[in-house]
């Protein structure tokens, strides 16, 4: 990944310019979801601000099932099933 265009949208070479613009932003998404939460303790990642909300860490868990069910249904032509 080059980090010299990280916050821009733009071409990847190699890639058609529509698909090069979706991998640049995925990837500024990437980064800034990595950076933001690199540091954070087990208590931040558990907190509740109320009895209604997520915590960081059941949103990072939703991002990394979601990608999961996605890998599964593209490249093993496999359909996640909730059971």
């Amino acid at each position: 990944m080059n980090m010299d265009n990280i916050y821009l949208i733009t071409d990847i070479p190699g890639y058609t310019p529509q698909i090069g613009r979706l991998l640049s932003m995925m990837n500024y998404a990437r980064y800034t979801t990595l950076e933001a939460s690199k540091n954070l303790t087990t208590e931040q990642l558990d907190y509740l601000m109320d009895s209604e909300s997520n915590s960081i860490g059941a949103l990072l868990l939703h991002f990394a099932a979601v990608e999961f069910a996605y890998q599964l249904e593209t490249f093993k032509k496999e359909r996640f099933e909730r059971g």
